[in-house]
């Protein structure tokens, strides 16, 4: 209880004492977990950036084949297959970038 104490009243100090600089906890932490997760997108996305290219494994083939020619393959998702080939013409950087934030 009394580091809890000691904490409020010290938090209370700083913000009545006019501290140019300033900011609650909530943006602290709120800040905090931004920068965070920009750093956790960029150490994901660190190999497709050090190649120039995302990379690509060989099973890709198999999930474009599925929005293309209207088929079902084992071990195959069609949604997935439409979500890669949906970026096509953009070299699948959208592609790496949405995976890389929400594994994030």
């Amino acid at each position: 209880m009394g580091l809890a104490m000691a904490y409020v009243s010290s938090t209370g100090r700083a913000a009545r004492g006019g501290a140019a600089f300033a900011i609650s906890n909530f943006q602290r932490s709120y800040l905090t977990w931004t920068l965070a997760s920009i750093a956790m997108v960029l150490a994901l996305m660190t190999p497709a950036l050090w190649n120039g290219f995302p990379l690509i494994f060989p099973d890709t083939g198999g999930y474009l084949d599925r929005p293309v020619l209207g088929t079902l393959g084992m071990g195959r998702s069609a949604l997935y297959g439409l979500f890669l080939y949906a970026d096509v013409r953009l070299s699948f950087w959208p592609n790496a970038v949405l995976q890389s934030a929400l594994t994030a």
